[in-house]
């Protein structure tokens, strides 16, 4: 680890429920510098070029979406960048990501040329490079802290001149509350492979995702 180990043990067990079965990424995995930033509990991909570790980027729709929307709202915008070509529940159609408020989780699409609208709960995600495939969880987050004290949640960025080793847990024990744009029954639920537990607030993930082996 580098920079990262600054960040107090406290935050760590507010995700983890306990140090039991615990198993890390060996030795984790780098930060793409200026990447959208990396918060403690949020789901995170692993890019097949350059192996770079992401917030994972998928989410779903918050409201039905109409044939002729341009605003999306999802559910968390965080994980996406302007430009990122993004697709819709089942449909084949691309679509380019033109702006983002990360402050109420609109998206603003270039011009839709799919045939339907999405209901409520729909997936919203960047299949390419294997961005959408959940890999593991941040125990540890890492972020511009100048930009975070100042409240600019559009510039939660990583720093650009420092490369950083993510802190990212594949098995373990997790406070179910603190997993960020995550809901039981969904793609990233299925993809970790994970025990949902609500009655004691648990999330119990006990052999690593498919994703841990991708290239």
């Amino acid at each position: 680890m580098s920079e990262i180990t600054e960040w107090s043990d406290e935050q760590i067990r507010a995700i983890l429920f306990d140090r039991q079965g615990l198993t890390k990424y060996p030795g984790g995995l780098p930060v793409a510098a200026g990447a959208r930033a990396i918060r403690d509990g949020d789901i995170l991909a692993k890019e097949t070029t350059g192996n770079t570790v992401i917030v994972c980027k998928r989410t779903e729709l918050a409201a039905a979406e109409p044939q002729t929307e341009t605003l999306i709202l999802v559910d968390d915008a965080h994980p996406f960048e302007v430009a990122d070509v993004v697709q819709i529940g089942d449909e084949a159609t691309t679509l380019n990501v033109v702006s983002l408020n990360y402050d109420t989780n609109v998206i603003t699409m270039g011009a839709l040329t799919h045939a339907t609208g999405q209901d409520v709960d729909a997936i919203f995600h960047v299949a390419a490079l294997a961005q959408d495939d959940a890999l593991g969880i941040a125990l540890t987050g890492v972020y511009k802290r100048d930009a975070a004290a100042s409240g600019l949640n559009v510039d939660l960025v990583t720093p650009a001149s420092t490369v950083f080793y993510g802190d990212i847990a594949i098995t373990g024990r997790f406070r179910l509350d603190q997993l960020r744009n995550f809901r039981a029954g969904n793609v990233m639920d299925t993809s970790l492979g994970g025990l949902e537990l609500a009655d004691n607030n648990t999330y119990v993930i006990s052999t690593p995702s498919t994703n841990y082996s991708q290239t």
